[in-house]
C-alpha cells in the first residue's frame, strides 16, 4: 500500500486540512506550497503517490504533471478549483 505522499497545493488551509486527514489515516505526508519545491522535492524522494494543485504560483501543476511524467508512473491525483467539465476531464 502507498504510505508516502506529496500534498502540493498553495492554499495553505487546504492543504493543511488534506494533511491532516491522511495523517490521520496512517500516511507519511509532505506538503509542498508550490510547484516548483514539489519538483525538487520529487528528484530527492519520489513519494508513492501525489495530490496536485492545477493552479499555483512559480511551476503550475500541469507542468509538475509533465515533468514528473518525463521519468516516472508516479500516480497523480489532480486538485482543482477549476468547474468546467473540459477541466475536469
Amino acid at each position: 500500500m502507498s504510505r508516502h505522499i506529496f500534498v502540493v497545493e498553495d492554499e495553505e488551509q487546504i492543504a493543511k486540512i488534506l494533511r491532516d486527514y491522511l495523517v490521520l489515516e496512517g500516511y507519511e505526508v509532505d506538503v509542498h506550497g508550490n510547484g516548483r519545491a514539489a519538483l525538487e522535492a520529487f528528484r530527492q524522494k519520489a513519494p508513492d503517490i501525489m495530490l496536485l494543485d492545477l493552479m499555483m504560483p512559480e511551476v503550475d501543476g500541469l507542468t509538475v504533471c509533465k515533468e514528473v511524467r518525463k521519468v516516472s508512473e508516479l500516480p497523480i491525483i489532480m486538485i482543482t478549483a477549476k468547474a468546467e467539465e473540459i477541466d475536469r476531464l
